[in-house]
């Protein structure tokens, strides 16, 4: 006896849908940490020989762009994985209930 033979299959619409829904979590997870993100300021002056002094500002502050993005597709990602799960219950509900009855026993020689 196989070591398979035991074993039930999983349907591939519930790995699909926890795929999902773990990326959503991912997703949602990484836009968390990279939401307040800190910039950095400062001024500085340059003093070479020979060379006109000058002074600059300089920011490294930059859009909130990619966290707003992962939030975006881990609600998106969240939201599939939610109704792939409805359409799974709802499939498997309507397969249970519309299931054939088990065909009479063909009557033989002896009856």
């Amino acid at each position: 006896m196989s070591a398979a033979s035991g074993t039930r299959s999983v349907s591939p619409w519930l790995v699909l849908a926890a795929l999902l829904l773990v990326a959503a979590v991912v997703c949602g997870v990484i836009a968390a940490a990279t939401w307040n993100h800190f910039g950095i300021e400062g001024a500085y002056l340059n003093r070479s020989a020979g060379a006109p002094a000058y002074s600059g500002v300089y920011s490294t502050e930059g859009d909130l762009n990619g966290p707003r993005i992962l939030l975006g597709a881990a609600i998106g990602l969240a939201a599939s994985g939610v109704l792939v799960l409805a359409a799974f219950a709802t499939l498997r509900r309507r397969a249970r209930r519309s299931a054939p009855a088990p065909p009479e026993p063909a009557p033989g020689p002896g009856r």
